[in-house]
This record gives C-alpha cells, sequence and structure tokens, in this order.
C-alpha cells in the first residue's frame, strides 16, 4: 500500500534468476510502481490484483514493468486504475523452444492521460492469450495493446477494447506479429489498428490491408462492469481457437473446442 515501489525483484546483471514465483498478492496505490521486475528467467507471475488510483501517483506510473526478462509467464492477474500511464509494460526476451506466455489477465485503464494496457518494447517469442483489456482513457494515443520492434509475437483470443478515441492494437512493424487472429478489436470511438504510420479504422480495413485476424471480431464485449471483465456478448461464445491455455481467468477449465 503506497510508497514508490510495491515490489521491486532483480536479478544479476547477465545472468537471469529464477524461478520467482509472485502469486496472489493485492498491490494498491504506489507512487512510481506497483511491480518492478527486471533479469528474471523461468518465472510466474500470477493471480495478483493490482490497483492505483492514487492522487500523488506520477503520470508515468507503470503498474507492471519488466525489463530484460527471459520465460517469465503473466498469468490472471487483475490491473486496473486511473492514474499513470501503462498497466502492463514489458520487455521479454523468451525462445522459440520455451516462449513467455500472457495469458487471462483483466485490464483496465481509465483518466486521461496517454495509457497502454499491455506495452512490449523489443519482445521475442512471447504469446499473449486470452486477455481481457479495456481502455476508457480519454487521452487519443492510449492503447488497448502495443507493440513496439521485436518478433515472434502470437496475439489471439484477445478482447482489446478501447472505448475512448484511441486504438485497439497498434503495432510500430507488422513483422513483429507472427499471428494475429480470433481477437475482438473494438473501438467505437477510435481507430482500430494501426502499423507504423498507418491508421486502419474498421476491423475491415485492417484484415484486407494487414492480412491479420480475418477470425476475429469487432463488438461490444458487454464486461461486467468498468473493472470486472468477464465477457456477456453472446456473439463472442465459441469465437476462439484452442491455444493450449486450458483454464480461464477463474481458474475453470476451458472448452478446448470452443474456447
Amino acid at each position: 500500500l503506497n510508497g514508490s515501489y510495491a515490489m521491486y525483484v532483480a536479478g544479476i546483471s547477465g545472468n537471469p534468476q529464477g524461478p520467482v514465483i509472485i502469486r496472489n498478492n493485492e498491490i494498491r496505490d504506489q507512487y512510481f510502481r506497483g511491480l518492478y521486475l527486471e533479469r528474471l528467467d523461468n518465472s510466474l507471475v500470477h493471480g495478483n490484483t493490482i490497483t492505483n488510483d492514487y492522487p500523488s501517483a506520477q503520470n508515468n506510473f507503470i503498474s507492471v514493468e519488466g525489463s530484460n526478462l527471459s520465460k517469465v509467464d503473466f498469468t490472471a492477474n487483475q490491473i486496473f486504475g486511473n492514474r499513470g500511464s501503462h498497466a502492463m509494460d514489458l520487455r521479454i526476451n523468451a525462445t522459440a523452444g520455451n516462449p513467455a506466455l500472457i495469458a487471462n489477465n483483466f485490464i483496465h485503464k481509465g483518466g486521461s492521460n496517454e495509457s497502454y494496457g499491455l506495452r512490449l518494447t523489443s519482445s521475442s517469442h512471447v504469446n499473449v492469450y486470452h486477455n481481457n483489456i479495456h481502455i476508457t482513457s480519454t487521452n487519443d494515443q492510449s492503447r488497448a495493446f502495443f507493440a513496439s520492434a521485436g518478433n515472434n509475437l502470437n496475439v489471439v483470443n484477445n478482447n482489446f477494447v478501447n472505448i475512448g478515441p484511441g486504438y485497439a492494437f497498434f503495432t510500430s512493424t507488422a513483422n513483429n506479429i507472427v499471428n494475429s487472429d480470433h481477437n475482438n478489436l473494438f473501438a467505437p470511438a477510435g481507430i482500430t489498428g494501426r502499423i507504423g504510420t498507418a491508421n486502419y479504422l474498421t476491423l475491415e480495413d485492417w484484415q484486407q490491408t494487414t492480412g491479420f485476424d480475418f477470425n476475429s471480431l469487432s463488438v461490444d464485449p458487454m464486461f461486467t462492469s468498468e473493472t470486472d471483465l468477464h465477457v456477456n456478448q453472446i456473439a463472442l461464445k465459441g469465437a476462439g481457437t484452442f491455444v493450449g491455455v486450458t483454464v480461464d481467468f477463474d481458474g475453470e477449465q476451458r472448452n478446448t473446442t470452443t474456447p
């Protein structure tokens, strides 16, 4: 509760450490960072609730920041708040044989700052599956999902929702995305996607030009609330594809045919 950092965990320079398990914590109202991780490998961040509505939080407050990570998985975390900038800001360099997993997270960012739900910077071999991200920031540069550089990113079965004037999906280059499909990209007052400097206003524009998301949708997921991101939209039932994630945010078994 409060303070500059809730948790700061760093391995040795040039020698990522692990396993480290950060599980089932409540982290609330820090000034600068909620959870900061650096130089970790074979580690897990799971089931944590991280919130920030601290009036004195810096504008560049980040809920979860990770730098120089190797195989670190982020699963079933709930991150929300209206202060600061990004919910998850990660730099992960995993391998093809042991990719990192970001899955089953509920993320909400509001307020008026430029805010990203999930930001991946120069990251490689990361699977982004089954995340529900809800942006209500009024800043037109806010993004539900943002990838800058990197390679071998798989982006499947996510709800990327930006109710404000920003973006659902933003990547600096198409070359970092191996596969993006079976997502719900919903930005009714903003822009569905952007690659580099090119905007794609609608899902149809995005599909036809980029070759991504041919099995994706653009519908209101009807989240239970601003921060309770359980989906109530019948059109999304069975709209995913099985990617090996066998349980959902609540720990319940997924249907392997219609996950």
